[in-house]
């Protein structure tokens, strides 16, 4: 019994062994024959670059100062064989939709004439024309207009000019000087503005010493504002009444300011004519221009 059994199972495992070889062997075979179908398929798909020839001189990329335009080939896109059965494709070809041109000027510059039938393509573009003098004359014209029309509009406006035609407010104005003053005079005047105003048609420059609603005296003391004697800076003159004049004390009304002359020894002032109403002034003094023995 041992011994048929042993048999039997050396005969299964020799039959099991035949089986593998066999399937082994046919796994190589079709392997082989894959792989010599994949070779055959690169071969007859490969592209030699170096054997590349261009049919046409102009094929290839499109130049740098090209227009606008289309790319086109001559043949078909179709593989061609080589000798060495080697395969390459016709490039395309960049066809310009506009063919421009060129024209050169007398200093061997170039530029593109448009397409124009009454234009002829070897045509010179002409130099511009020189504008006329009489064009730049009235431009010329129309600035200075334009420039005096502001200057005008400023100095009647906004700022003014006068001349001083007395020693009444020297030191600080002297006779001859040019003062420029702002018109501005809305918001009133303040204690030692010096304004410029008109009395019998003549322009005068004062000092204000008293605004609206101050009580304005004039004593054996000197000048008195609220009941206070008044120190006032580069007034060397004592400020004394007028037999013919003004009554003191005297409140200065609403709209109205009091002025004195700096130099108060015979000058015609507030103590003459009485306090002045603000919108009857010309403006406050910003500058003066001292042009005197020029």
């Amino acid at each position: 019994m041992l011994g048929d059994n042993a048999g039997v199972l050396e005969t299964l495992k020799e039959q099991e062994e035949n089986t593998m070889i066999k399937t082994i062997d046919e796994l190589n075979k079709e392997f082989l024959a894959e792989l010599n179908q994949h070779e055959i398929a690169e071969k007859s798909t490969e592209i030699t670059l170096d054997t590349f020839e261009p049919a046409h001189p102009n094929q290839g990329f499109p130049p740098d100062d090209f227009l606008s335009g289309h790319w086109e080939s001559d043949k078909t896109l179709d593989g061609v064989e080589h000798e060495d059965n080697s395969l390459y494709f016709e490039p395309l070809l960049w066809e310009p939709d506009i063919a421009p041109e060129s024209v050169t000027h007398e200093d061997d510059s170039q530029y593109f004439e448009p397409e124009d039938e009454n234009t002829p393509t070897n045509a010179v573009r002409d130099k511009p024309k020189p504008q006329s003098v009489w064009k730049d004359l009235l431009y010329l014209a129309v600035k200075i207009g334009i420039i005096l029309l502001a200057f005008v509009a400023i100095t009647t406006f906004v700022f003014g000019f006068a001349q001083s035609a007395e020693p009444s407010m020297s030191p600080a104005i002297k006779d001859g000087d040019l003062v420029i003053f702002h018109r501005y005079k809305k918001v009133g005047y303040n204690i030692s503005d010096v304004i410029v105003l008109e009395h019998n048609g003549q322009i005068q420059a004062r000092r204000v010493v008293a605004t609206q609603g101050d009580i304005v005296d004039i004593t054996e003391d000197g000048l008195m504002i609220n009941g206070s004697i008044q120190q006032e800076a580069n007034i060397y003159q004592k400020t004394e009444r007028y037999e013919i004049g003004v009554d003191f004390p005297l409140t200065v009304p609403d709209g109205h300011v009091f002025v004195l002359a700096d130099n108060r020894e015979g000058a015609t002032d507030s103590r003459i004519y009485g306090t002045v109403e603000i919108s009857e002034t010309y403006g406050k003094i910003i500058t003066v221009l001292r042009r005197r023995g020029i």
